[in-house]
C-alpha cells in the first residue's frame, strides 16, 4: 500500500434515510446527517490507494468498538 492520505465523510441517519441514501438520493438538510443510528458513508477520497479497503476497515472499526 502507498503512502497517502485518505479523507472519508458519513453520516449517522434513520433506516428511512439510509433506505433513500442507498437508492442514490442526497441527505438535504445538515439535520439529516445525525440523526439515527446506522452509519453510511458519503464520500471517500483515497487517490493513492483503492477506496474500497478504507471503508471496510471504517466499518470493521465500528464493529469493534461497540463489542467493547
Amino acid at each position: 500500500m502507498a503512502d497517502g492520505f485518505l479523507y472519508l465523510s458519513f453520516a449517522v441517519v434513520t433506516p428511512e434515510l439510509t433506505a433513500r441514501f442507498e437508492a442514490g438520493f442526497r441527505l438535504e438538510t445538515v439535520g439529516e446527517w445525525r440523526c439515527g443510528p446506522d452509519f453510511n458513508v458519503a464520500d471517500v477520497i483515497s487517490p493513492f490507494n483503492d477506496p474500497g479497503n478504507f471503508v471496510e476497515q471504517f466499518y470493521q472499526s465500528l464493529k469493534v468498538k461497540s463489542a467493547q
